[in-house]
């Protein structure tokens, strides 16, 4: 018998070797992918992403936290909260691994990255190695950070961020993507998406996703909309789409193998677009609650999906593979 989360998973990894999930409860459960042995770690507040990188894995909670996962008890916590927390102000932190192993923090609540070095040996450094504000004409802290991802091509040191000006509480205005240069810590340029929130609810780290060569940006929004743009040149609107009206689009994750990009929405349902194309390729619907995190293994052949159901499922191509009830 699996015992597991409490509350509803709010953001799903996988890796090579391992996959993972964190929910509302404050819990991190890991498996291994031979479905053998499962680790717990506790945070002790919400779960806001997650994200591997080798035996790494860094979960962003009240703080950041790294896990090395050869080591039995190995951790180190990034970024310190002060001052009185409370529901309004208590920071959550969200965090992504690059393919080259450098690790992105940001409080949500802010408008400022930190970029930190992974080692092979030392692990990572007490100290982030850049630091960015997105944007300067948002300041330092008006904005909420709602996705954060990093360009799968490492040679471009990108990173990108949708921001939701104003506050959680109070979201003002369209949603921006910020595209920085994070290694030289400049803003290349900010995108305005022509959407803005339709309410508080804020959006997982999986809204939005790069092409596996780099080259397109989706993102998805509150209306059931996806819109995919160039990252270079003109940054023209290349596909848009609505997965289904009414509802809205929870998480994004894109496939390495067949450049597939997975849509979870609201109702539950996942649907799969081809990302050359923006043409639809096939439905997964197996619950009825929201989608909130879906991610693909770095081999594309496997999609991981959580769910407000506490289910964690595992799909291989168009059909289910496995799922295990997190009760």
């Amino acid at each position: 018998v699996l015992k597991g989360h409490q509350e509803s998973i709010t953001s799903v990894a996988i890796s090579g070797k391992y996959f993972a999930s964190g929910a509302g409860d404050g819990q991190v459960i890991l498996w291994d992918l031979d479905w053998n042995s499962r680790r717990t770690f506790s945070l002790g507040d919400s779960i806001v992403s997650l994200s591997f990188y080798g035996d790494y894995l860094a979960a962003g909670s009240q703080l950041a936290v790294v896990f090395d996962l050869k080591s039995a008890g190995w951790k180190l916590e990034l970024g310190q909260s002060t001052g009185m927390i409370t529901d309004e102000n208590r920071p959550l932190q969200m965090v992504a691994f690059s393919g080259n192993g450098h690790l992105a923090t940001v409080d949500i609540d802010r408008n400022v990255v930190e970029i930190w070095s992974i080692g092979p040996v030392d692990g990572p450094v007490r100290h982030p190695v850049h630091t960015i504000v997105a944007d300067e004409r948002l300041g330092d802290k008006d904005g909420v950070c709602q996705s954060m991802q990093f360009s799968p091509d490492t040679s471009e040191k990108l990173l990108a961020l949708s921001v939701q000006p104003g506050s959680r509480l109070k979201p003002v205005g369209n949603n921006i993507i910020h595209v920085v240069n994070w290694e030289t810590e400049q803003l290349l340029y900010c995108m305005d998406t022509g959407v803005g929130v339709e309410s508080a609810l804020m959006a997982t780290d999986t809204a939005l996703s790069f092409s596996l060569d780099g080259k397109y940006l989706a993102v998805g929004f509150n209306n059931g909309e996806v819109k995919m743009w160039e990252v270079h040149g003109y940054k023209r609107l290349v596909h848009r789409f609505t997965t289904e009206k009414g509802c809205g689009v929870r998480s994004l994750a894109c496939s390495s193998l067949y450049a597939h990009l997975a849509v979870g929405m609201d109702s539950g349902t996942i649907h799969v677009y081809s990302f050359a194309s923006g043409g639809p390729l096939f439905v997964l619907s197996d619950g009825k609650k929201a989608v909130t995190s879906l991610a693909f293994s770095p081999d594309g052949r496997y999609l991981l999906s959580g769910c407000e159901d506490r289910l964690l499922r595992i799909y291989e191509g168009a059909r289910i593979f496995a799922f295990f009830p997190l009760k």
